[in-house]
């Protein structure tokens, strides 16, 4: 029989394992809860996006973050007033182009970007995406997701999966008796900072993939038709363990008949030499880092609310956004060894990924 003292000592251990769970980037929600008073999504159709816009940082100095130092007038990337607002004029015509209803962005800095935005899809391209998800992460660098929509969500929280990096936003929209969940990622890099391993490294991703996947298993649990979309820049291919082992983003859809509570990883339909989204410049290899996965209820009209249309799902290749190796534009200084620095105006160094839902 278990003794009072021993009870309270396994319940301090019992505390103190949760506690450290949490410090260590296990937890699995922070954040706040949204008033449910969102607007509702009325239309038959709805499109959505996810793009890494390549580093959107104001022309500020924040003193609280040393990473922003290179992307001022004065730093590195010699980051003037027009510099930024070509910046944000190339996003801006590409985002107007692709015509999102709810957006997904990677590598913001702060919510000005946002709203600049948003002034300059209004004033170049009467193109309106007028509520904002956005807070101040954790980030070192500072350089945080966020979505712009058309519509207000019901309730918005962020999930943590590493306590130094960026958090993901899990925000439900009202689609009127039923919902919409979007979970929107930019998980840690492969790069191995000083003092980590390649284990360290991989053991923070793994802990993302476990966040994001806890998050979208309560949905599915708590109605197995609720439509769910977990999208953004994974830093890591399709077929990777961590997103399919870990994150429970499968690659064949035969698999979700016995694993429900898994999401299908619509680029899982783009042929494999087809499906980059990045081209990794230093060992000449595209890479399918961005992409989109959905709930099994999304492919299938007998079921839940909205539907993936059939062939919608794209890597977004803007025209403009391809170089003449048919890669990304990229928004960057050029450094040429035998002359004087240039800005080569591109767009990013990442394409797009867009889906068509139909409403059931």
């Amino acid at each position: 029989m278990m003794t009072r003292e021993r009870f309270l000592r396994l319940a301090g251990v019992i505390a103190l394992c949760v506690a450290l769970g949490w410090l260590c980037g296990c937890g699995e929600i922070a954040g706040q809860r949204g008033d449910g008073t969102g607007s509702v999504i009325t239309s038959a159709t709805l499109r959505v996006a996810s793009w890494n816009v390549e580093n959107l940082f104001d022309t500020e100095d924040d003193p609280n973050n040393t990473g922003d130092d290179e992307f001022t007038p004065n730093g590195d990337k010699k980051w003037t007033e027009e510099v930024y607002r070509i910046k944000l004029d190339r996003l801006a015509e590409l985002i107007a182009a692709m015509k999102p209803d709810i957006i997904g962005l990677a590598e913001i800095e702060n919510r000005r970007v946002l709203v600049d935005l948003q002034q300059t899809l209004v004033t170049a391209y009467d193109y309106h995406l007028p509520e904002i998800v956005h807070r101040e992460g954790r980030d070192h660098r500072s350089i945080e997701v966020a979505l712009l929509s058309k519509y207000k969500p019901a309730d918005t929280r962020w999930l943590v999966g590493n306590p130094t990096g960026r958090e993901m936003i899990c925000s439900t929209f009202s689609t009127g008796a039923s919902e919409l969940t979007i979970i929107m990622c930019h998980w840690k890099s492969k790069l191995i900072p000083a003092g980590m391993t390649e284990q360290d490294v991989d053991n923070i991703r793994i802990r993302e993939a476990r966040v994001a996947r806890r998050a979208f298993e309560r949905k599915l649990r708590k109605n197995p038709d609720a439509a769910v979309i977990v999208m953004g820049d994974f830093n890591d291919d399709v077929p990777s363990p961590i997103l399919t082992r870990d994150g429970g983003m499968l690659i064949s859809r035969g698999l979700l008949k016995t694993s429900p509570l898994c999401l299908f990883n619509l680029s899982a339909d783009i042929p494999t030499n087809r499906r980059g989204t990045f081209y990794y410049y230093p060992k000449r290899v595209w890479n399918s880092l961005d992409s989109m996965s959905v709930s099994s209820s999304m492919l299938d009209a007998n079921r839940g609310t909205w539907t993936v249309q059939e062939g919608s799902y794209q890597i977004f290749k803007y025209p403009k956004h391809l170089d003449a190796n048919n890669r990304p534009n990229a928004f960057r200084l050029v450094r040429p060894k035998d002359a004087e620095s240039y800005y080569n105006y591109g767009y990013s160094d990442h394409f797009p990924v867009t889906v068509t839902l139909e409403r059931n």
